[in-house]
């Protein structure tokens, strides 16, 4: 996964456990479900990660944000 060295101390914070339940609950509007994401590129927006990529069912496309603080 591509990140900015920004996005990888702040996602480095988090722990291992729960990195793997963001990256496996994300919202699909393709499946209109929840699925899991195979992350291409994260960045920090306006102090909060956002992971970009695509689903791992339907291969569209995925956007998660996750609130740091």
């Amino acid at each position: 996964m591509q990140m900015t060295d920004e996005a990888k101390e702040l996602w480095l914070r988090i722990s291992p456990e729960n990195r793997a339940a963001i990256l496996n609950s994300v919202w699909c509007s393709t499946c209109r479900g929840t699925t899991s994401a195979r992350g291409d590129k994260m960045t920090v927006e306006k102090r909060q990660i956002v992971i970009r990529g695509a689903c791992t069912k339907c291969n569209g496309p995925i956007a998660r944000v996750v609130e740091t603080g």
